[in-house]
């Protein structure tokens, strides 16, 4: 890499797109260690993020995540790593802060339909779909679609 030092690589994209399975994939066959931010949270909380984000929210969860970037930051100082992030990293700017300098991030572009598949599986393996989906997918047989926060309606696209 640039003057022969090695950058981390950080995956980004939103929940469900592949970090996850990518990053150990791609940490082995750059021979550098794998670090996912999901399963740090976890370790320094005690909790998930899902469960952290129902007990207090985004301010609870965006605590625990800076808390996660913050132990990377310092677990992989000194050397490249490979690190998925959780979905929401670029709604925490203090957190994405702490990769700005000497990181190469990759934004991994999921389709829609992809992404909705994993969604559904995910949903029935853990028996809830989350929030933000639910009504698009459990009211398919509207005419309409009004997301909060937009002035306009738009028709489902088929």
């Amino acid at each position: 890499m640039k003057n022969g030092k090695e950058k981390s690589v950080i995956l980004l994209g939103i929940k469900h797109s592949g970090k996850s399975s990518i990053g150990p994939l791609l940490a082995q066959k750059l021979g550098l260690p794998f670090y996912d931010t999901d399963n740090i949270i976890e370790k320094l909380s005690g909790s998930g993020p899902r469960e952290l984000y129902t007990m207090g929210g985004a301010e609870l969860f965006k605590h625990w995540e800076q808390k996660a970037f913050q132990h990377i930051h310092t677990e992989t100082a000194d050397r490249a790593s490979v690190i998925s992030t959780g979905g929401g990293l670029s709604d925490n700017p203090e957190a994405l802060a702490c990769f700005r300098k000497e990181k190469i991030t990759v934004f991994i572009d999921t389709s829609f339909d992809i992404l909705l598949n994993r969604i559904i599986r995910s949903a029935e393996r853990d028996g809830e779909f989350p929030h933000f989906c639910r009504e698009k997918i459990l009211n398919k047989n509207s005419e309409a679609c009004m997301t909060p926060g937009k002035k306009n309606m738009r028709k489902w696209q088929t």
